[in-house]
């Protein structure tokens, strides 16, 4: 009986890898997790699918000109700074208005953050001296924290990545301009 139960066991590895071997020659990423068996004792080897997990975080799926339609569905109207569990409101309206002091509550986070994306819009949108200022700004703060300028899409592909890599990661976002905004910097 006990030689039945070795060779079930043995088998039912040998089935849960080849299935694995297929699930990772697929697209979808996978983890193990052996602390549970198919006839749920202990060395179950089971597949968990690491797109559910990221899944649970929030995301941005697009950007406007009003705000951002994250993940779970909702819509974050304005400026906002992500975490991968909330999302705040950002009370500024320009990038004159990010300064030491608006995101210093950043340093109290803990754990630590490994990078903070901010998200400026469009960066051919702001005069090069806004731009100067806000970046002498993050001067100050990069000495506690890591903080990249970039357009608000560059910044949300960044932050989404990092993300879905299970990196530490937060982002401060603008929206983009509107459709007559945009066209005024087009021309």
């Amino acid at each position: 009986m006990a030689n039945c139960f070795l060779i079930a066991k043995s088998l039912s590895f040998n089935i849960h890898r080849s299935l694995l071997v297929r699930i990772a020659s697929g697209r979808r990423s996978f983890t193990l997790d052996s602390q549970k068996l198919s006839y749920e004792g202990p060395g179950k080897t089971t597949a968990s699918f690491l797109d559910d997990e990221v899944g649970q975080y929030l995301m941005i799926n697009s950007i406007t000109d009003n705000g951002f339609k994250l993940t779970n569905g909702a819509f974050a109207v304005g400026p906002i700074i992500l975490f991968p569990s909330f999302v705040f409101r950002w009370k500024i309206k320009t990038i004159e208005d990010i300064t030491p002091e608006s995101l210093s509550w950043l340093r109290m986070i803990e754990p630590k953050i490994e990078l903070i994306v901010l998200g400026i819009g469009q960066t051919n949108y702001w005069p090069s001296e806004s731009i100067k200022i806000v970046q002498e700004n993050l001067r100050i703060l990069r000495k506690d924290l890591k903080i990249e300028m970039m357009s608000t899409k560059d910044a949300v592909a960044t932050y989404n990545f990092m993300l879905a890599d299970f990196r530490l990661i937060g982002g401060a976002f603008l929206p983009l301009p509107s459709d007559l905004e945009q066209k005024l910097i087009d021309a």
